[in-house]
């Protein structure tokens, strides 16, 4: 007998939120944790939070804004691209976001490719008491490498080693 296919919580919340959607609809805020950063990554970038988010309005965002094909690619790697990344570059002025997540991946369908990852730091001050939160802003496939070129990268694998 065959074993049911286990449903991810980043999928579950698309399914439950996002999928079949009109474009530009509003969708109820609903925030799951997707990762963690590792400790190289925390320390590459100099983050104090490892936990990483995405709700349900960055969802939203890529399903409206992606193609099919591309966003079944987010959804696939999204955990991937954000914990283990290729590099990373700071986020082009003005843009949401403070830094670009980069990963160079090889799918089955289309070959080598890179998606990059949008996340921004969010400080929240609750009765005194700051908290730094890690969100998703957007995610996409880096056809053209002009989005990054004019930016700052901060880190690599390259100048660290991953962790184990």
């Amino acid at each position: 007998m065959k074993k049911p296919k286990r449903i991810l919580p980043l999928q579950k919340l698309f399914k439950n939120h996002v999928e079949g959607t009109v474009k530009k609809a509003n969708v109820t805020i609903e925030v799951i944790p997707l990762c963690s950063l590792t400790v190289t990554v925390l320390q590459g970038i100099k983050l104090n939070s490892h936990k990483v988010n995405i709700n349900t309005r960055a969802l939203k965002h890529m399903y409206d804004r992606r193609p099919q094909e591309e966003f079944a690619l987010l959804l696939k790697y999204l955990p991937i691209i954000v914990k283990y990344p290729t590099y990373i570059t700071e986020n082009k002025p003005g843009r949401r976001g403070d830094f670009c997540f980069i990963k160079k991946i090889t799918d089955k369908v289309h070959g080598e490719i890179e998606l990059l990852c949008s996340i921004e730091k969010v400080i929240i001050n609750e009765d005194g008491i700051i908290n730094e939160e890690i969100n998703i802003t957007t995610a996409f496939w880096l056809r053209d490498k002009s989005y990054i070129s004019q930016c700052k990268q901060i880190w690599s694998w390259k100048d660290d080693n991953p962790s184990s």
